[in-house]
């Protein structure tokens, strides 16, 4: 019989602990979600950070991917073994980078979108810069493709205004 009530609370008891929370969406007139929010029904008064935390519109939710992309970006610039200033860059590209025991940097090439190369130099392993022209190149998007020795690469964006 003690089996059997536990068996009925449990059961019973699993439907209102689901009505304390909802997930509520409103929508524009064309139908794009503006915002996801969670009432709480059976709860505390929510201290205000907390309750903005909960509720937050999907723009600022797209935003702060794309801010976590960039972050994501100057952190592997940061602590990655090379550096190309400006970028940006309207006529000359400094490329600087650290060598160690784990990476030696053996050359820089640089290519169009379309794979041709527009510049490819080695360098020995007491170099520690270059710099590139970008003077005679069009206004574009280029990969700066790092080459180590051992094989292994790395490529940064370079956009040429």
């Amino acid at each position: 019989m003690k089996i059997l009530y536990v068996v009925f609370f449990l059961f019973a008891g699993t439907p209102f602990y689901s009505l304390g929370q909802q997930l509520v969406f409103s929508y524009d007139v064309a139908g794009n979600q503006e915002r996801r929010e969670w009432i709480c029904i059976n709860c505390r008064p929510a201290n205000t950070q907390e309750a903005m935390l909960k509720t937050v519109s999907v723009e600022d939710q797209q935003l702060v991917a794309e801010r976590e992309k960039e972050l994501i970006a100057v952190d592997e610039l940061v602590h990655g073994w090379v550096k190309a200033s400006p970028n940006p860059v309207n006529e000359i590209l400094q490329v600087s980078w650290r060598n160690s025991n784990e990476r030696i940097l053996q050359g820089i090439s640089i290519y169009t979108i379309n794979g041709s190369r527009v510049f490819a130099s080695n360098y020995g392993a007491e170099e520690r810069s270059a710099e590139v022209s970008f003077a005679s190149l069009p206004s574009a998007i280029y990969i700066l493709l790092v080459q180590y020795i051992g094989g292994k690469k790395e490529t940064i964006k370079i956009i040429k205004k």
